[in-house]
């Protein structure tokens, strides 16, 4: 039997063991939550508004340890320290829920707790996350004003201030308190937040030249290199929507020469070179651009195949629009597919190659015009042709809408996400030489001008072909049209604008024009695809897809992505096609609610995975899970499942495209600036 010493060791023992597992449990806790918050820090200044993946395993994993002290151990002393990490953490993790109950549970049960006057700051940010703004705000207001709060409470108060007023569209109050929480900011991590936001706020609002500044002090405080890099790349990117040229060149030319900037040097000599063509000087440029080539040529890598690629892509960019010339483009461009044939730039060489085949072929098709033109008056062109010939040249994007007649398939493109379909029809097609366009010579010239000018940029040529139009078809339809777009092109504007006002002092195309754009010129298309939607909802979305193909229409992918999100519940189409109108079409009015739409669902799949990992116990997951493999009754049904029946959506489709008006930008004709 034990002696009663050796009972009082084996005991001590046992309580010296489970102090040391509740110790370590809380150390483990806060060491998350301090990594996670570190992980936050360095992430400043990334487009997204969430935060990265790895902080919220971080933090997950801290409230796990904490929610084992408060269970396991209920007289520990880091009780009102675990509440505090348990709602500071589910607030970055937007889990608002959670970290109301905390915060409510710290002040309501640790009146004396160290954390109570900063608890109390955050119960009242996460109520304005939750939506409780008024409430919020008054509870700011009042804890601002108390004299006796801490530097780093204020900072904490004006930083959710900020926030406040920016949901608020009070963009100059969001600026003064983040102006006062960097005032109160004791630590770098705190000062590096409020940059970050300023950052963030002025990069939305356009102040590009406060963003800069504040760039340039977020830099200067951070002790990441990913941080001061991303700042630099960011300065740069922002003083050149400032056309700030000079300033980025020098600055460019430091860093080149600086070893922190080593591993950038591929992309800063590709910035170099951009910034010299932008800038206009295409002589060094252009060098720039050889002279890395030909330095680079033994180096076999990927790495450096991409930037040769890339070179050769600007180049060709370069030699067609700054030079105008076809040949040399297309031999760079040859040659980037040649350097790394699945280059990022390949969809858009495409495209440069599409529009020079389409020109080519107009130019074609007026020559064998002209031949054909008889000495007779022009006959008169019927009603319709007025809509067909505006958006004339974009039925030549697609080799297979480039016909011997005016006639155009009507198939279409029915796979119109199927690249290895058309790259084949492409190959197999005739040659641009053997296509021509059927028109007369009159109308064929106002479109060469219309692709000259809207596609080229060469506003001197093309206001050679209108000047040619006008003389050699003054009874043309399009002769007042090419006149008109004279005031604004040609040299001469001055000459031509009385010209214009003599001869045509109440010109009735202009007042058609007006009533025009006001009618989508692709709405009965769509109206007609979008009866299949009750019958068959996937016929009708990827109809609606090959009609944005065709007609680069942004209200029928918006409706294509509509359909696949609210009827089919099909998460990667809407994913998909929602992301495509964001990067597509950054003036359209459905613009900001297909970019919300977009951030929900991408949100709601990361709260699923955080929903598996915590129903499964996993702490290590691909967060670049596949959306179909994670099951339907598992994603957030706020966002994600139909909240309302598909009929009701299908009714609502109608509805939503008689709304929508897009100003379509590709109606050339009728698209010229207004007379101001």
């Amino acid at each position: 039997m034990f002696s009663s010493t050796n009972k009082y060791i084996v005991l001590s023992i046992i309580l010296i063991l489970n102090s040391c597992v509740y110790f370590n449990t809380f150390y483990n806790a806060e060491t998350y939550f301090k990594e996670g918050m570190k992980t936050i820090e360095e992430s400043a200044i990334e487009d997204s508004e969430d935060i990265p993946n790895k902080a919220k395993i971080q933090l997950e994993k801290a409230i796990n340890k904490c929610s084992i002290v408060i269970e396991k151990f209920p007289d520990s002393k880091y009780l009102d320290d675990a509440y505090y990490i348990i709602g500071k953490s589910g607030f970055y993790r937007n889990e608002f829920t959670r970290a109301l109950k905390s915060f409510n549970t710290l002040i309501n049960d640790f009146p004396e707790s160290k954390f109570i006057d900063e608890a109390k700051i955050w119960h009242a940010y996460t109520q304005f996350k939750l939506g409780e703004i008024d409430s919020s705000k008054i509870k700011l207001e009042y804890l601002r004003n108390k004299q006796k709060e801490s530097k780093i409470n204020k900072y904490l108060i004006y930083t959710a201030l900020a926030d406040v007023s920016l949901e608020l569209d009070s963009i100059s109050k969001s600026f003064d308190y983040l102006d006062s929480a960097v005032e109160n900011a004791t630590e770098k991590s705190m000062r590096i937040s409020a940059y970050n936001k300023i950052i963030k706020i002025a990069q939305n609002e356009k102040a590009y030249d406060r963003a800069i500044k504040y760039l340039l002090l977020l830099e200067k405080q951070s002790d990441s290199k990913v941080v001061r890099k991303n700042a630099r790349l960011k300065w740069i990117e922002f003083n050149k929507k400032l056309r700030n040229y000079d300033i980025i060149l020098q600055e460019i030319d430091i860093m080149l020469g600086t070893a922190e900037y080593e591993a950038m040097y591929l992309d800063l000599e590709l910035e170099k070179a951009q910034i010299l063509l932008e800038k206009g000087d295409l002589i060094a440029g252009r060098s720039v651009l050889i002279s890395f080539i030909e330095k680079s040529l033994d180096k076999k890598d990927n790495k450096y195949k991409k930037t040769r690629a890339k070179s050769f892509f600007l180049l060709g960019k370069s030699s067609l629009f700054d030079e105008f010339d076809f040949s040399s483009a297309r031999d760079y461009f040859d040659k980037m597919t040649e350097e790394y044939n699945r280059s990022e730039n390949r969809s858009e060489v495409n495209k440069l190659l599409d529009m020079m085949d389409s020109f080519n072929v107009l130019k074609e098709s007026y020559r064998k015009a002209l031949k054909n033109y008889s000495k007779k008056a022009i006959e008169p062109l019927d009603e319709d042709f007025d809509l067909n010939f505006s958006i004339m040249k974009d039925t030549l994007k697609d080799d297979f809408q480039v016909t011997d007649s005016v006639l155009v398939d009507p198939k279409l493109v029915m796979d119109v996400f199927n690249p290895e379909k058309i790259e084949k029809s492409k190959s197999t097609s005739k040659s641009s030489k053997d296509k021509f366009i059927s028109g007369s010579p009159d109308s064929l010239l106002m479109l060469i001008g219309e692709m000259l000018v809207y596609d080229f940029g060469r506003m001197d040529s093309a206001a050679d072909r209108y000047e040619t139009l006008i003389s050699n078809y003054p009874e043309s339809k399009f002769s007042p049209r090419a006149m008109y777009a004279l005031t604004f092109y040609s040299e001469d504007s001055l000459e031509w604008k009385i010209k214009f006002s003599e001869k045509y002092p109440n010109p009735d195309f202009l007042i058609k024009k007006e009533i025009f754009l006001d009618e989508n010129p692709f709405k009965k298309e769509r109206m007609e695809v979008l009866k299949l939607a009750d019958l068959n909802p996937t016929i009708a979305r990827d109809s609606l897809g090959s009609l944005y193909k065709k007609n680069n229409d942004p209200d029928a992918l918006y409706l294509s992505a509509y359909i696949s999100d609210y009827i089919l519940n099909d998460l990667e189409h809407s994913k998909l096609y929602y992301k495509i109108f964001v990067d597509s079409f950054p003036d359209n009015k459905l613009h900001k609610d297909a970019e919300n739409r977009f951030k929900e669902i991408e949100q709601s799949i990361l709260d699923t995975i955080s929903s598996i990992i915590d129903s499964t116990r996993i702490e290590q997951i691909d967060y670049n899970i596949k959306i179909d493999t994670i099951k339907s009754n598992q994603i957030n049904s706020n966002l994600i499942t139909n909240y309302m029946d598909s009929i009701n959506k299908i009714k609502n489709l109608e509805e939503l495209n008689l709304q929508i008006d897009s100003n379509y930008q590709n109606i050339r004709l009728l698209n010229i600036p207004n007379n101001d």
